[in-house]
């Protein structure tokens, strides 16, 4: 018997995107929209979850900074790298850094922190945060849905994988390629940051280093 995705999607599929949209999981964004060209999600409520979802994400992390940013930063100093970072990408962009957040891997877990812990306003943050929350679901999700077009005209059948079915094998693959790649990105920006620390090209204090320069009053 074929081994078939359509009802474990259709159960929770959207429960699979409202994690995939809190953790700013790209593959999981691009899995929905070819389930969405498989006519098992529908695409309006794709968005609106990963625009809402991901909002909450950078919401949180963002009155984190802006609570206890510099008390997070003394109890964990391992932090201070990528933090630096983060601020770093603040200072030369400013107020775009925050549409194009959740495509700084890596980075988007601390720039919402190191944002709070800026002098933005929060509706400043919010309107922008927004914005980047529309063009990022629309990427991936449509993205995704480009992909299935694709499949389906390139590889109609993938009879030689014997009991699984199309959209077993490409969901499968999708996330798997997916982690994969983040994996690998993680590791070598791992290293990348450690030599840079070692080489002393980070220098200043901790908190003259980390916290960003954008003064827009709150």
């Amino acid at each position: 018997m074929a081994i078939h995705l359509y009802h474990l999607v259709n159960t929770y599929g959207y429960w699979f995107m409202v994690l995939g949209a809190f953790l700013e999981t790209d593959t999981l964004l691009i899995a929905g929209g070819f389930a969405a060209n498989q006519h098992l999600l529908n695409v309006g409520y794709l968005i609106i979850i990963a625009i809402g979802f991901s909002m909450l994400h950078d919401c949180i992390l963002f009155y984190i900074g802006r609570g206890i940013g510099i008390k997070l930063l003394n109890k964990y100093p391992g932090l201070e790298q990528k933090m630096h970072k983060a601020s770093e990408y603040i200072d030369r962009y400013g107020l775009w850094v925050i549409l194009i957040l959740r495509f700084a891997y890596g980075l988007r877990t601390l720039i919402p922190i190191a944002l709070g812990m800026s002098k933005i306003s929060d509706k400043k943050f919010l309107f922008y945060d927004f914005i980047g929350g529309i063009l990022w679901s629309i990427f991936f999700i449509f993205g995704g849905a480009l992909f299935g077009k694709a499949m389906a005209v390139l590889i109609p059948k993938f009879q030689w994988f014997g009991d699984f079915d199309n959209i077993t094998i490409v969901i499968a693959l999708i996330v798997f390629l997916g982690m994969f790649a983040g994996g690998i990105y993680h590791w070598i920006r791992r290293i990348k940051m450690k030599s840079l620390f070692r080489a002393g090209r980070i220098k200043g204090s901790r908190e003259s280093a980390i916290m960003p320069k954008i003064t827009q009053e709150k």
